[in-house]
């Protein structure tokens, strides 16, 4: 008795694919990617905006508000650094603002900015190592001969070493 081979073979399911003649099994699509239809010999990348962290998978999550995707093909999507934030869900380019007057974000990937304690000037500047969030200005008063002078407001500085390790 003969057996047909082709009545042996199964279509690959959705998230899977076989790009081999006679192959009597179907790979998961790699992470970055998907196929959301049977019998495919490939698997396509997930589209900027998206990400797909699992392997096998059937579709592409959109990247959540705080985060962005601008590169095919991966299995996460990239925070917003401290300092700046972003709303939108599924960013195709990396729009996040940095915070306003009176604002602050000292976490990376977030949606909103914190509000600046009260009586800060609220500015926010980034260096390469140090980032300042919030500016307090302070009236000083000093004595001379028994009389109250004003002195020169002095700034007071809120910042937060950023330490190499932990921006990788």
């Amino acid at each position: 008795r003969t057996i047909d081979k082709q009545s042996e073979c199964t279509d690959c399911s959705i998230g899977l694919y076989q790009n081999e003649v006679g192959k009597y099994h179907c790979y998961n699509c790699a992470v970055g990617t998907f196929t959301d239809l049977t019998k495919q010999i490939e698997c396509k990348d997930c589209v900027k905006g998206t990400y797909q962290h699992e392997e096998g998978q059937s579709q592409c999550k959109d990247c959540l508000a705080g985060t962005y995707q601008d590169e095919q093909g991966q299995s996460q999507c990239k925070n917003c650094e401290a300092g700046k934030v972003i709303t939108a869900v599924g960013s195709t380019t990396n729009q996040c603002t940095s915070c306003g007057a009176g604002k602050y974000q000292d976490e990376e990937g977030k949606t909103a900015c914190k509000d600046c304690a009260s009586g800060a000037l609220g500015s926010t500047t980034t260096n390469r190592d140090l980032t300042t969030y919030c500016m307090f200005k302070t009236d000083q008063c000093s004595t001379t001969n028994g009389r109250t002078v004003d002195s020169t407001p002095r700034y007071e500085l809120l910042t937060t070493e950023i330490s190499k390790s932990s921006k990788e």
